[in-house]
């Protein structure tokens, strides 16, 4: 269902059978942008409007543009002021983003922590979207697709005044598809990373299609040093993830000074079975992966060992929750702390401690806790017996 809360008088616009086209060709001693400033801009009696620059595409202000059919982007980038907050919706159509045919342009120096809102029935990104530390929420009544070759840039950066060095932060990306599915094709770029230096923080995604499918393919950067704050990743999908090939992405991020997503990975499923499959190493303070109506089995590895006691591991699933003989489940505390929390749920079926191992070790102070939680069965639980090696549990 469409839920758009700037969607001002959106429905008021006759769709129409015409075009509109707005071009900046940079030509008589421009620049080639073309900038969208404060208020609302309402587009109607069109089905098809376009805008073309030779150079970027710049938000400015609050404001935006609103029309009832498709809606073009054409430019060297998508950028905005510093601050901006603006929305674009394609009402009943496709919103694209893509590279502009013009020649003789070059790309508007983007400002940092923008907010800027996409809506549209589908929305194709096969351009460049430039917000450092910027917002980026988009939403779709049915899909959402970052193409090959596509960037959206909302990491951090370092800049020096007066010999003084300023980090920014990461910034985030909320994707949401309500009736259809989320495609981030191999060759699409996302980073969300904190800036080099400093104490920056790692910035966040979400994907949700919770009656679709989520596919990632392309890279999802979220990188921090350490001393900064990490990135956080959210999957919420209708079918199940490809959990290694999600971990090898993720994982090849990661170098000698930069780890990523290192805050928290939330994978959840609303349809059918998950599985980590061993080998499959996941890596984070804090990890959840949930199936809502099938049966969640974990034969890989799920890391959330850090300096915090809020490092934490949480399993959950509609039917069974199953950790097989090559599980390596840790929330232990790796410089002076108390240990982490791991937690196993299943709403209706067993829980199965069939091997592996759970370490909630405490480095110099307490140790952590393992939670169980499943329905009675006359005066038990629905538990069976646990094999799994138990570590530093309370």
């Amino acid at each position: 269902s469409r839920d758009w809360s700037s969607d001002v008088c959106s429905s008021d616009l006759d769709a129409g059978t015409g075009q509109l086209q707005v071009l900046a060709t940079g030509t008589q001693g421009g620049n080639g942008h073309l900038t969208l400033g404060s208020g609302l801009v309402a587009v109607s009696g069109v089905q098809r409007t376009a805008l073309t620059a030779a150079g970027s595409v710049v938000l400015s202000g609050t404001g935006g543009l609103t029309a009832p059919g498709d809606v073009t982007l054409s430019a060297q980038s998508l950028t905005a002021s510093s601050g901006a907050q603006s929305q674009i919706t394609a009402r009943d159509g496709t919103l694209a983003i893509q590279p502009t045919a013009l020649t003789g342009g070059s790309a508007a120096t983007p400002g940092a922590g923008a907010a800027v809102t996409l809506n549209a029935a589908q929305v194709v990104h096969s351009g460049k979207v430039d917000l450092p530390s910027g917002k980026l929420v988009i939403n779709a009544d049915q899909s959402v697709q970052l193409a090959s070759g596509s960037t959206t840039n909302l990491a951090g950066y370092t800049k020096k005044i007066d010999d003084v060095t300023l980090t920014t932060v990461g910034g985030s990306l909320q994707v949401r598809a309500a009736s259809g599915d989320i495609t981030l094709a191999s060759g699409s770029v996302v980073d969300v990373s904190a800036a080099t230096g400093g104490s920056s923080t790692a910035g966040s995604m979400s994907f949700s299609a919770p009656n679709g499918t989520v596919a990632l393919q392309g890279r999802l950067v979220a990188t921090s040093a350490a001393g900064q704050t990490g990135g956080s990743l959210s999957v919420d999908s209708a079918s199940a993830i490809n959990l290694t090939d999600l971990a090898q992405r993720l994982a090849a991020e990661n170098s000698a000074s930069l780890s990523n997503f290192a805050q928290s990975i939330a994978v959840r499923n609303r349809q059918g079975n998950q599985s980590l499959a061993e080998g499959t190493t996941l890596q984070a303070q804090k990890l959840s992966l949930s199936a809502d109506a099938g049966q969640l089995t974990v034969q890989g590895s799920l890391l959330a060992n850090g300096s915090t006691a809020g490092d934490s591991v949480a399993l959950s699933a509609g039917q069974d929750v199953v950790v097989g003989s090559g599980a390596v489940i840790e929330a232990k505390a790796t410089t002076g702390g108390a240990g982490g929390q791991v937690s196993l749920a299943s709403a209706s079926g067993t829980i199965r401690l069939s091997g592996g191992s759970i370490d909630t070790s405490g480095a110099s102070a307490d140790n952590g806790t393992v939670s169980l939680r499943a329905l009675r069965n006359g005066n038990d639980v629905q538990v069976d017996a646990i094999q799994t090696t138990l570590s530093g549990v309370k």
